[in-house]
């Protein structure tokens, strides 16, 4: 054909309007380390075995009229061998070892195995060379390969390293993976919004950790209270364990923003000096040896892939810090009995949960080792220990694995493994499980201030606010001078004004309507016999449910018993006053000694009081019956919160 037809000669081009969103950065590389062949097997028969095949084939084949290489007759590896040690110093298929990733293997572009039957190539000790198959590329010395392709998309400034890897090392199948690895760009409006998002994080862990050192110095406030008023109050476990772990979590973001600042304001800049190197690579020039060319672009890759190696390890750090911060989650979700059902149902069956997940353990561990050990070398579903365990797990939730019903032997193996674990011991945990939220349910039943979590969060905040407005004093300090009152049944306006914390006595009036108008708060009752049986403090520790029908009734049989035994003994029935003096006799008694433990419990100072009662003289136990009929005459009307009391008649008994 002339060169006039060819140059008049049209060839029509398809124009392709969408190119590909990424692209290679270059030409991908196949890397492989390998191990030296050797004599020494790791069983004696072994070595002899291949040193006897080698002389049987050098009897056969190199006697004469035939004749081997002089290599072939001394190493007696050349035709059979067992592995040795690692291949790092001598050629191999032309090429010289180089490092990648802290392994000496050897490099070679992926398209001249793919697309070439043969190459030429020289292995450095011979100028002349020889023609290589490259099918013989790996063989069975190759102990792994790593395919290696470099990847850009300029619209998402994502830089991605996609490495495909086989072991061969195993004494069974090949395990081939593969991992994708990104390293993104952050510059102008995203950097800009990232850097206000984590100072916004820092301001947050601050006002957090200012928070926990606050409650710590509260902590230790309240305890020095305690010793000074005489009290021994138990340390507060629960609330400092909180406090350390918001306190680590806050140090933990705080090391994670620091050191993820500078990786990302650096990206921009790193991801131009590592793909501009790899774009400078002189891959079509001549003068630069392959080698070097090679050795560039892997020192790159493995610049690019420490890049991305310590920003994996930063978000594994943030995983932990995320996992930590869903568990804190899940513990404040116990301000609530509404919503405290994971936290307290967990909490009542710790002990037997602790225990089921012994058992399971152990079974699963019996049934793991006995199902490698019979069907290791037939299934691959229980080739190891650690696959068996696996495919344990996955029947466990009813996911039968394949072929398991093939013989006899796995067909009983997965029948009395699904009735142990499955049938039997799963089972046993959703009973325990239940149970625990039985006995949480019925908690909530027995709880008198219990509301709904939406009418509880109203009522604390509209508290919050109502008391700022009208001058009410801090909760925690309200509620402190009010845990010293042990005999009180009953808060009125003349124990609120002597706390002197309100600001004014419209305060309290504002105080005591705010509070009356839940139902229970309401006054307890007095009638001629005392304060009623379902409503004593005695009862309260009993283990039985005053808020509940049966446990009412088994209260007033209770009462009606304590009756007819103090008749029997020809004794009085103890009142209210009885026991709220011998309350006051045991307090007063105790910040004087300043040594005894004030009992906060109303069952023990009930118990106490009615032990004071009991032995009191005949004239004084008159006397508190006739201020117990002063107070029914006086108590009929009056606004209080919570069990009232009458203040002229407390001054006459402390008289």
């Amino acid at each position: 054909v002339e060169n006039k037809i060819r140059v008049s000669t049209k060839i029509p081009v398809k124009k392709n309007d969408f190119g590909p969103r990424s692209t290679l950065m270059a030409a991908p590389i196949i890397f492989q380390t390998r191990v030296q062949p050797t004599v020494d097997c790791p069983y004696r028969y072994s070595s002899e075995w291949v040193v006897k095949q080698h002389q049987k084939a050098v009897h056969d084949t190199c006697a004469a009229p035939f004749e081997c290489d002089q290599s072939i007759i001394d190493n007696k590896f050349s035709v059979m061998a067992c592995k040795g040690q690692l291949q790092e110093s001598d050629y191999y298929f032309g090429l010289s070892p180089m490092d990648f990733q802290g392994a000496n293997g050897y490099a070679e572009f992926l398209f001249v195995l793919t697309d070439h039957d043969y190459v030429y190539r020289a292995d450095g000790k011979n100028s002349t060379g020889e023609l290589r198959d490259t099918n013989t590329f790996i063989d069975s010395l190759t102990q792994t390969v790593q395919i290696v392709l470099v990847f850009f998309t300029p619209q998402e400034g994502l830089t991605s390293v996609l490495t495909i890897s086989a072991d061969m090392s195993g004494p069974s199948n090949t395990e081939v993976k593969f991992h994708l690895k990104h390293y993104a760009i952050l510059e102008g409006e995203n950097l800009t919004l990232y850097l206000i998002i984590q100072s916004i994080v820092l301001v947050n862990i601050f006002i957090m950790i200012v928070d926990v050192f606050r409650q710590f110095l509260g902590i230790k406030a309240d305890l020095k209270l305690a010793r000074e008023m005489g009290q021994t109050k138990p340390f507060p476990h629960r609330m400092a364990i909180e406090g350390i772990v918001d306190l680590f979590c806050g140090v933990m973001v705080i090391t994670f923003i620091i050191l993820r600042f500078p990786i990302q304001i650096e990206s921009a800049d790193t991801v131009k000096n590592i793909l501009g190197a790899l774009d400078d690579i002189p891959w079509s020039s001549a003068l630069m040896p392959l080698n070097d060319k090679k050795r560039i672009f892997f020192s790159n890759i493995q610049m690019l892939l420490e890049k991305i190696g310590g920003a994996e390890m930063l978000d594994n750090l943030c995983n932990i810090i995320l996992i930590m911060n869903l568990l804190r989650v899940i513990m404040c979700t116990s301000v609530h009995p509404r919503l405290a059902l994971l936290t307290s149902t967990f909490s009542y069956a710790a002990d037997d949960l602790c225990h089921t997940a012994i058992l399971t353990c152990l079974l699963m561990l019996c049934f793991a080792g006995i199902g490698t050990w019979r069907f290791g070398d037939e299934y691959a579903q229980y080739a190891d220990f650690e696959t068996t365990l696996q495919t344990e797990f996955e029947l466990l939730f009813g996911e039968f694995q394949e072929g398991w019903s093939d013989t006899p032997e796995m067909a009983f193996f997965t029948v009395v493994y699904l009735m142990v674990l499955f049938l039997l011991v799963l089972n046993f945990l959703l009973a325990i499980i239940v149970e625990a939220y039985m006995s949480h349910r019925l908690n909530i039943r027995a709880s008198e201030t219990e509301q709904t979590f939406f009418a509880d969060c109203y009522a604390s905040y509209t508290g919050l606010f109502i008391g700022l407005y009208n001058g009410w004093p801090l909760r925690t300090h309200l509620g402190a001078q009010l845990a010293l009152w042990d005999a009180k049944l009953s808060i009125g306006y003349s124990e609120l004004h002597l706390t002197h914390l309100f600001r004014d006595p419209g305060a309290i009036g504002s105080f005591i309507t705010h509070y009356s108008r839940y139902d229970f708060l309401d006054p307890i009752p007095v009638n001629k016999f005392g304060i009623p049986p379902t409503e004593r403090c005695a009862w309260r520790n009993t283990g039985i449910c005053p808020g509940d029908e049966a446990g009412n009734q088994l209260i007033r049989m209770g009462e009606i018993l304590e009756r007819k035994i103090c008749i029997l003994l020809d004794k009085r029935m103890p009142t209210q006053r009885q026991e709220v003096q011998g309350a006051i006799n045991i307090v007063e008694e105790r910040k004087r000694s300043r040594n005894v433990p004030i009992a906060h419990d109303c069952n023990t100072s009930v118990k106490i009081a009615e032990n004071h009662a009991k032995n009191a003289k005949n004239s004084e136990a008159r006397k508190f019956v006739d201020l117990k009929s002063e107070k029914e005459r006086e108590g009929g009307g009056g606004s209080g919160v919570g069990r009232r009391s009458s203040k002229n008649i407390d001054d006459r008994i402390g008289k």
